[in-house]
């Protein structure tokens, strides 16, 4: 059966989703840690691996000094974090959504909407990967040329990369890292509208794909792309405080590591809950017509 569209779209206020992204992981933080702790332990257990001396880690999958085996392990820990998060928004989405409350063993479910919500996750990051290139480049053409306009002579392009301490004083620099982030918040929008798919797959449904996502977030554009920015600074506010975080402890000896292991793998689990509600939000309004107050 395939999907006609959605019933009625409500109005998009920002306000309200925003809320309501905040108070349904606050209010329900408990019952978010009572579904989630089996993944945060094994992702507490991943990033440790992740943090094992060379050496050790080498050991664990081939004979000591096989070359390859600290990117294969690494590639096999980013798989596993994969399921592992995809597998927490899947719960979380049912739970915003139905009223599901997974349980038991349930709360590791590793099925198909599982697989289906990681490989599409893989495919719109991959795809949005293009509009990021995409702005990247022309920002980088666009920007010396405005500077260029403005009356400002920047210097020939350093063939090498400088030390840290000259990144601020070189134009070049500034160019580059402000044609990232162009690109970045280029492509943040066409993620969050897409994403739309993924809570469908949570749901169970097969009819809905991502044109019927891009097609259906398509009507309110400016507001949303606010909405994106302000979610994207709050998960980014998350990672940062853990990136904080896990630098100062690593060095404290194995408390330390310890430390900075749970503290990453609840940085993934709460960021991912509160990207997963932001969606959720975008789902419910466009596709099903729910009211935010």
């Amino acid at each position: 059966m395939n999907y006609a569209g959605p019933i009625a779209v409500a109005e998009f206020r920002i306000g309200p989703a925003w809320r309501f992204g905040i108070s349904s992981t606050w209010e329900n933080a408990g019952l978010a840690l009572q579904m989630s702790w089996p993944w945060l332990v094994i992702l507490t257990t991943l990033e440790l691996a992740a943090r094992l001396p060379p050496g050790f880690r080498l050991a664990l999958l081939f004979q000591p000094g096989a070359g390859m085996a600290d990117p294969v392990l690494a590639g096999l820990l980013m798989v596993l974090k994969l399921i592992a998060l995809s597998s927490l928004a899947v719960s979380w989405s049912r739970f915003l959504l139905l009223g599901e409350v997974a349980t038991g063993w349930d709360r590791l479910r590793v099925d198909r909407p599982v697989w289906r919500f990681a490989c599409n996750a893989l495919l719109i990051w991959f795809a949005c990967s293009g509009v990021f290139l995409l702005g990247s480049l022309i920002s980088f053409v666009a920007l010396p040329l405005a500077a260029q306009f403005a009356g400002y002579a920047l210097p020939d392009f350093p063939r090498a990369l400088p030390g840290v301490g000259a990144w601020l004083r070189d134009p070049w620099m500034f160019i580059i890292a402000a044609s990232l982030l162009i690109g970045l918040l280029a492509g943040l929008p066409v993620v969050q509208r897409l994403s739309i798919k993924l809570i469908a797959i949570a749901l169970g449904r097969e009819d809905y794909g991502l044109g019927d996502a891009w097609r259906d977030s398509g009507g309110q554009p400016f507001r949303l792309i606010s909405f994106t920015f302000a979610v994207t600074a709050l998960v980014f506010l998350i990672w940062a405080v853990a990136l904080v975080l896990s630098l100062q402890l690593a060095g404290s000896g194995a408390p330390g590591v310890l430390a900075s292991a749970v503290a990453t793998a609840t940085a993934s689990g709460l960021a991912t809950i509160l990207a997963t509600a932001s969606v959720a939000v975008l789902f419910g309004l466009f596709v099903e017509g729910r009211e935010v107050s």
